[in-house]
């Protein structure tokens, strides 16, 4: 059928036309050749068609050893070799595919052994070479075996895995996070014989993902915070306000009089725990300039160096030029302080305490791995010890407020997370790194500022404390802060109108504006609350005067309502002098609408 009916009196060399290679290589034959030539050629058959033909040769010899012609048996072999190369075809397709996804694809026996990886894989468990990695059993790479065995259980029930997440361990001990999608392989008796595996290392989005939550987490605490500091700060007020009241009428040393001393002494402590309540939820920013933070490392040195244990010594390592960031410099001190009060106290024997500055770029392979935070240029400062340390679920809790692990009266666990509303309010973030025995390192990037810095203002000297006899709305929905402050005015000459709701000071206003001097309002009450207020107020006298308060910074919440029209604001909790001050300064401004802060 090949070669068709007219084959015979025909010259080989017709069917070879264009295989002369082929041709040659069958000649031996004719040279007396007595092996079996095996050989595969195209070949025209006798329709014109081209195909592959596998042969097998032999010369035929007469009696006296001449050769008289030869003996061949050929098999075409067109479909199995078109078989072979579409089999290689698709071999170095699906190669060339599994070699480029950025994917890793495995492929395992059942009892762990590995088969097949791709470089993707290699390169997460950091092996050199596909043969390195086949050495390994698939079931040491399991952090937890009992993942292994969950994998099994679910494809031996599904016959599939999606998304399934585990740890690896890595050829150094390392351990990352992967997600698997998985699949039986199957014999022809319908078996499995070994599992087909993707693997993706989602290590840093674990990463951010935990970040986010931490942030998300610390973002609600802190709102719960300011809410409380909001009502503890009428409280401390209160506490603060009458202390004083009582202490102008006597002195300390008469009876009582010590006692006085002490409780006014606490309420400034419990005022100042409120405030690093407040600067952890973000709701006291401070008093912002231009800060050579070396300067303010340099000053707080002398200070660490009294009161940390003479076995500690400290070292500074401060960058050039100056690192200048727009900042409270008290609380860029209250940082270093905390965190060098921690450090003292994980290197009770003694040791190391590093301050270090230093200029960093946070680009885009920073910011993957770590959420919340602009790219930029920012001051990093390094704050190092070379103390006891802390584990991984102690670090994870470090900046939570409340939490600490000293004694009962040791410590307040506000510390740590006060340092971190101050990074956080100044726009910047802080790291922990520790392990347990190997110290503990705090990383803060605070923004760069390019600006020159300012000189530091003179310190002024006190204010006497004035009085008057003009009329004051007094608005605050506390009963106690209203009665407190409308006795201490009332002492000071002025004369004292009140309301408990800003609906209330609207009717008061619109019936004894012309007698009223100025409003003293705060912010945070219920109703319509001090802002809409204040709003209804300036709209019935573009010139009122108004002193507004809160537990916030006049840089927080009450900033907007500055620029909305009110004159001047106090924190709570204020000192009396404060008020005072603050009163006669918006009344005697000569101008009727200048803001004072």
């Amino acid at each position: 059928d090949f070669f068709g009916p007219d084959v015979i009196g025909r010259e080989a060399a017709f069917y070879f036309e264009g295989e002369q290679e082929t041709y040659q290589t069958v000649q031996p034959l004719f040279n007396g050749d007595d092996s079996i030539i095996y050989v595969e050629s195209w070949q025209r058959r006798y329709d014109g068609a081209k195909r592959l033909l596998a042969w097998w040769c032999r010369v035929l010899k007469d009696d006296q050893g001449q050769v008289t012609g030869a003996l061949s048996s050929a098999q075409d072999i067109t479909p199995q070799k078109q078989a072979e190369n579409d089999l290689r075809e698709s071999e170095e397709k699906f190669r060339s595919l599994v070699e480029t996804l950025n994917v890793g694809i495995c492929m395992t026996s059942l009892d762990g052994r590995v088969l097949y990886a791709n470089d993707v894989v290699l390169k997460m468990g950091g092996y050199n070479s596909p043969e390195e990695f086949t050495t390994v059993n698939a079931l040491d790479m399991y952090a937890d075996p009992e993942d292994r065995k969950r994998l099994l259980a679910q494809l031996g029930a599904n016959g599939s895995v999606r998304n399934m997440v585990t740890r690896f361990r890595k050829k150094d001990g390392t351990l990352y996070w992967i997600s698997i999608n998985a699949v039986f392989q199957y014999n022809d008796a319908g078996q499995p014989i070994s599992i087909l595996g993707a693997l993706e290392d989602i290590t840093d989005r674990r990463r951010m993902e935990d970040q986010l939550r931490q942030a998300m987490k610390m973002e609600a605490v802190g709102t719960l915070a300011g809410g409380i500091a909001h009502d503890f700060n009428n409280l401390v007020q209160i506490i603060m306000g009458f202390t004083q009241m009582i202490q102008m009428d006597r002195r300390e040393t008469d009876p009582g009089g010590s006692e006085l001393a002490q409780i006014y002494r606490a309420a400034q402590r419990a005022r100042d725990l409120v405030r690093q309540l407040l600067a952890f939820s973000r709701k006291m920013d401070g008093e912002r300039k231009p800060v050579n933070l070396n300067r303010v490392i340099r000053d707080t040195q002398t200070m660490l160096q009294r009161t940390l244990p003479k076995m500690i010594g400290i070292e500074l390592h401060l960058t050039e030029p100056p690192a200048l960031v727009l900042a409270d410099p008290v609380q860029m001190e209250q940082i270093l302080l905390n965190l060098a009060a921690n450090a003292g106290d994980a290197m009770p024997e003694g040791g190391r305490l590093f301050i270090e500055t230093s200029f960093v770029t946070l680009d885009e392979e920073y910011l993957k791995t770590h959420v919340d935070v602009a790219g930029g240029e920012y001051v990093r400062w390094t704050v190092a010890d070379t103390g006891q340390g802390m584990d991984s679920e102690t670090v994870r809790h470090i900046f939570d407020p409340f939490f600490t692990t000293k004694e009962v009266g040791k410590g307040t666990g506000l510390g740590l997370a006060s340092v971190y509303g101050i990074v956080k309010s100044h726009g910047g973030h802080i790291l922990c790194y520790s392990e347990t025995g190997q110290g503990t390192t705090f990383k803060i990037h605070l923004p760069v500022l390019t600006e020159n810095g300012l000189a530091r203002p003179p310190a002024k000297p006190p204010t006497p404390l004035a009085g008057g006899m003009e009329t004051i709305l007094l608005v605050d929905d506390e009963a106690a802060l209203r009665d407190l402050s409308r006795q201490a005015l009332e002492r000071f000459g002025y004369r004292v109108l009140t309301a408990e709701s800003g609906e209330e000071a609207l009717d008061l206003y619109r019936t004894r504006a012309v007698e009223i001097h100025l409003v003293l309002l705060d912010l945070n009450m219920p109703g319509m609350g001090g802002g809409r207020c204040l709003k209804e107020l300036i709209a019935l006298n573009p010139a009122v005067r108004v002193i507004i308060a809160s537990g916030y910074s006049a840089n927080g919440q009450a900033r907007d309502e500055l620029k909305k029209g009110a004159r001047a604001f106090i924190g709570k909790p204020y000192e009396l002098k404060e008020m005072l001050a603050a009163i006669r300064k918006v009344i005697d401004a000569p101008d009727p609408c200048r803001r004072i802060v």
